[in-house]
């Protein structure tokens, strides 16, 4: 089976804390899920949820779709947050009476495919890795002394811990540097990449640009720990990775000055990495325990 994902971000506009779920129509013709599909929204607070939609057997896909994706919300107190409720949403949402819930109905769009031999708008199932937007974008700036940034967001699409790690393009006319350099991700989890482009030194440069970059990306085991994914994927044999391009696109902005752009230095992080293993011992194991709250980037632990 085909699967894509999607990626949303749901906004809290109130002074209450909410409780979110969702669910999908049986009518739709393709299956749709989360891997948390439901949770709870602190007061002005936003949530990304990452939407898979799988292609149901012998159903006719089309690229105009009427498929329906539906979202219920309900205020709560903050004490809901340690009631019993709150260990099973989908039980409260299916058995509470008098409760009163808002409905948001989200509509599916299928857009072409951006990669040649990709059926029906859909990527090929052995990615497993997507990258929002399909294409870095930067500002068309020719001065070799300045360099522009453009922010991703690599998104695992499967159950699997995933490892990631660029390659660039030696032809490419200009530099280019990711930050973070690759990393793991949880399942169905997110992780964005400032990526640095500067202009290489006496090479013509044009806003038709064909440059290329890539990402790969490769499953491994929840324990896996790596201080250094590029020599892991240079030196390890027998490994899997699937390549992912990603190519640039150059736009040329009038309103932007040179001092508005942000040199390679501004970018660079000064935080130092930490393995997965090192974050469940200050967590003790991701325990209830610790949470301070929940957030539109996940949930906040006290160390």
């Amino acid at each position: 089976m085909l699967s894509a994902s999607s990626l949303i971000k749901v906004l809290n506009i109130t002074d209450n804390y909410v409780v979110l779920v969702s669910r999908t129509p049986v009518a739709n013709v393709a299956e749709y899920g989360t891997r948390r599909n439901a949770g709870i929204l602190p007061p002005r607070s936003t949530q990304e949820f990452l939407v898979r939609r799988i292609v149901k057997k012998s159903v006719v896909q089309s690229i105009k779709c009427d498929d329906k994706y539906l979202l219920f919300s309900t205020t709560v107190s903050k004490s809901f947050i340690n009631s019993e409720h709150c260990v099973d949403l989908n039980k409260f949402f299916d058995k509470q009476s008098g409760q009163i819930w808002h409905i948001r109905e989200l509509a599916v769009v299928l857009e072409p495919a951006y990669r040649e031999g990709s059926p029906d708008g859909m990527p090929h199932t052995e990615e497993l890795i997507q990258v929002i937007p399909h294409e870095l974008r930067f500002p068309f700036v020719p001065d070799e002394s300045i360099s522009v940034t453009s922010l991703i967001k690599v998104v695992n699409m499967t159950d699997d811990y995933i490892a990631f790690h660029p390659r660039y393009n030696v032809a490419n006319m200009a530099e280019y540097t990711m930050t973070p350099t690759g990393g793991i991700l949880r399942p169905w989890s997110t992780q964005d990449i400032v990526v640095t482009r500067k202009s290489r030194k006496g090479v013509l440069q044009s806003i038709k640009c064909n440059d290329t970059n890539f990402l790969y990306s490769t499953v491994v085991s929840e324990d896996f720990q790596s201080d250094d994914l590029g020599k892991f994927y240079d030196t390890e044999v027998g490994v899997i990775w699937h390549k992912l391009e990603l190519g640039v696109l150059l736009e040329e902005d009038t309103q932007l000055q040179p001092s508005e752009f942000l040199t390679h230095n501004e970018t660079e992080s000064t935080l130092d990495p930490m393995s997965l293993q090192h974050l469940k011992d200050i967590t003790n194991n991701f325990s209830n325990e610790r949470i301070l709250g929940r957030g539109g980037f996940g949930v906040v632990y006290k160390v």
